[in-house]
């Protein structure tokens, strides 16, 4: 079975979170002390959808990809998003564009 919507649309990451959560907390039951070991090596790349995941963030401001949550660097929280004001010049409408709520790039 492949996770996935375009695999298995029945089976999903949820429902597998859901299933893996529900056996630890029979195992924590039936074998106290011990360690309850997963590895699934194709789950890896399973996220929520605003998960900070570089490589699904912008290269540049304003791009089409899913807003992030925020987070905390440093000891401060960082928005995702662009906070204030931030124009830039669009070369295909020749005008400038307000990028203020628009998901923030890498760079």
């Amino acid at each position: 079975m492949v996770l996935g919507l375009h695999n298995d649309r029945f089976w999903d990451t949820n429902k597998l979170l859901n299933q893996v959560q529900q056996a630890i907390n029979i195992f924590k039951r039936t074998h106290p002390g011990y360690l309850f070991a997963f590895d699934n090596t194709t789950f890896y790349t399973a996220f929520t959808k605003d998960a900070l995941v570089t490589s699904k963030m912008n290269l540049g401001p304003g791009d089409s990809v899913s807003k992030m949550r925020d987070t905390v660097w440093n000891g401060q929280c960082q928005l995702m998003i662009i906070e204030e004001d931030y124009y830039v010049y669009n070369k295909k409408t020749k005008s400038y564009i307000n990028l203020h709520g628009q998901p923030k790039e890498i760079k």
